[in-house]
C-alpha cells in the first residue's frame, strides 16, 4: 500500500510540476517617463512558493521577489522582461521572456520664440513655436504669461503687457501619448 501511495504522490507531483504554467503580467505596458510598472507573478498560488524567481526588469536591474516586482523606467525605449524559475535544488525550470514588453515614450520637446526680445510699454508681442520634436501628434497647447493671461491655442494672438518689466512666457504641450513638456522664455 505504501508503494502505491508513493507512486500516486510521485505521479501527482510530476503532473503539477510539468503542467505548471509560469507567467507574469504588468499593470501597464506603455506610457511616458517616468513610467512606474508593477509586474505580477501569475503562477498558481498553490505552488508559487515552491520555486524561486529571478526577474530582469531592465538591463542591470534584478530582483528575487516571488509575487511582484516594480520598476520605474526613466529613459524612453522598449524593454524586454525576463522571469527565470528555479526549483528548490536551484535547477532552472522555466524562463519566460517577453520581448519589447514595456514601451516608454519620449517627451516632446518645444522651443518658443517672440517676434522681438523687447518693446515699448503697451506694444504687442507675437509669440510662436520655433520648433517641436515629437514622435506623435501634439494634441494640446497651453500658453501661460506671467501677467496671468493664458491661451489654449497653438499660436496665441498678439499680446500687450499693461506695464513695463520682465515677463516670463511658458508653453506646455501634450502629445497623443499623454507625454508633456514645457518651455519658458523671458522677455
Amino acid at each position: 500500500m505504501k508503494k502505491g501511495a508513493l507512486t500516486i504522490y510521485f505521479l501527482l507531483f510530476s503532473y503539477l510540476l510539468f503542467s505548471q504554467s509560469f507567467d507574469f503580467t504588468a499593470d501597464t505596458t506603455e506610457g511616458c517617463s517616468p513610467l512606474k510598472v508593477v509586474f505580477l507573478n501569475t503562477t498558481t498560488d498553490a505552488v508559487k512558493t515552491d520555486y524561486t524567481y529571478e526577474w530582469t526588469v531592465e538591463s542591470g536591474k534584478y530582483s528575487t521577489q516571488i509575487d511582484s516586482v516594480q520598476n520605474t523606467y526613466i529613459n524612453p525605449g522598449e524593454y524586454t522582461i525576463t522571469m527565470k524559475v528555479y526549483d528548490k535544488t536551484k535547477k532552472l525550470v522555466s524562463t519566460i521572456t517577453k520581448q519589447k514588453y514595456i514601451r516608454v515614450f519620449p517627451d516632446p520637446d518645444v522651443i518658443i520664440k517672440s517676434d522681438k526680445p523687447f518693446t515699448c510699454e503697451n506694444k504687442a508681442f507675437q509669440f510662436s513655436i520655433d520648433s517641436v520634436i515629437s514622435d506623435t501628434t501634439i494634441v494640446s497647447y497651453t500658453w501661460i504669461l506671467s501677467d496671468g493671461t493664458s491661451y489654449l491655442t497653438k499660436v496665441p494672438p498678439p499680446h500687450t503687457f499693461g506695464f513695463k518689466g520682465k515677463f516670463d512666457i511658458f508653453l506646455s504641450i501634450t502629445d497623443a501619448h499623454g507625454c508633456s513638456n514645457r518651455e519658458r522664455k523671458t522677455i
